[in-house]
This record gives structure tokens, C-alpha cells and sequence, in this order.
């Protein structure tokens, strides 16, 4: 992400599968950290999880 973030992209796209996460918390702490970088470099954010 920090690499990612030094060349300043236009945006941030999340995308993930959460068919095998049943009963955890693994999606939302995938999309918080996704929400706390796109917020930490001022970068819009689109996600895109299958639940």
C-alpha cells in the first residue's frame, strides 16, 4: 500500500471473498484497513466483497 501510495492513484479498489470467512470478523477488518488507507492518503475508495 505504501508503494502503491507514493505514485498518488486516482483511487483504491478493494475486492475480496468472504465465502470461506463464515463466523469471523475478517471482512470488516479488511474493509476498515482499506478505509483507514484510502483516509490516510485523502484517495476515493470503491469496494467489492462477496459475502
Amino acid at each position: 500500500m505504501l508503494q502503491s501510495a507514493f505514485y498518488r492513484p486516482k483511487a483504491i479498489v478493494a475486492v475480496g471473498s468472504g465465502l470461506w470467512t463464515a463466523g469471523t470478523s475478517i471482512i470488516d477488518i479488511q474493509q476498515a484497513s482499506a478505509e483507514a488507507w484510502a483516509r490516510l492518503f485523502d484517495v476515493p475508495l470503491v469496494i467489492s466483497f462477496n459475502i
